[in-house]
């Protein structure tokens, strides 16, 4: 069963798919978040602006990489933190099932 070849993998792979899932996360969304806390900054000096508006406004001006900055701190803290949820989550599960089976 699926369950079974989850819990042969052990507690380290575990950690590590769910720290590499969650790096990609990142990864893939980052650049939303970037344009997202860019809007709430403006917001907060009085000017609103949408989103595709700030997208293109960030791209002309100040460049793609401008989307990344700040990136590498949150894909450090990702990985740990998405492994530990990640092996939390598969554990309370196997436990739930365990308990419920029986």
């Amino acid at each position: 069963s699926n369950e079974c070849l989850t819990f042969q993998k052990g507690p380290v792979a575990l950690m590590a798919s769910g720290g590499v899932g969650g790096m990609c996360l990142w990864l893939a969304i980052y650049p939303i978040d970037c344009v997202k806390s860019r809007i709430q900054v403006h917001s907060m000096m009085g000017k609103q602006h949408g989103f595709l508006r700030t997208f293109i406004h960030i791209m002309r001006q100040e460049g793609v990489l401008t989307l990344y900055s700040g990136l590498t701190p949150t894909l450090i803290r990702a990985f740990p933190a998405n492994g530990a949820l990640f092996l939390a989550y598969e554990l309370s599960r196997k436990l739930m099932m365990d308990q419920f089976s029986s």
